[in-house]
């Protein structure tokens, strides 16, 4: 597969106050499980050296099917109907595609 039509995403997660430790720990289980999925060239996950309580996740897909299917695991959702708005506030995802000339 050529990574220029892989599915590249920028992810960023701000935590509710006073729950970025809490956070990063559950952030920090999301990604082995992510990193074993099917399509998953790469699932990293960062904080902000100036904002602590913002994390920036990083993850490739070899196909658009392979990142929908990680948006819909079960983990994934389990995540957030347990985590939203009580860990976490602010998700924004863009997704991207490489350029070369």
């Amino acid at each position: 597969m050529n990574p220029k039509d892989y599915i590249y995403v920028v992810e960023t997660i701000e935590a509710v106050k006073g729950k970025t430790e809490e956070l990063k720990i559950e952030l920090l289980k999301l990604v082995p499980l992510s990193q074993s999925e099917e399509g998953c060239v790469f699932y990293d996950l960062h904080q902000d050296r100036n904002l602590p309580q913002r994390f920036l996740v990083l993850m490739c897909w070899e196909t658009q099917e392979a990142y929908e299917k990680h948006n819909a695991s079960d983990f994934i959702n389990q995540f957030v109907e347990k985590f939203d708005n009580i860990l976490y506030w602010n998700v924004v995802e863009d997704l991207f595609r490489k350029i070369t000339l």
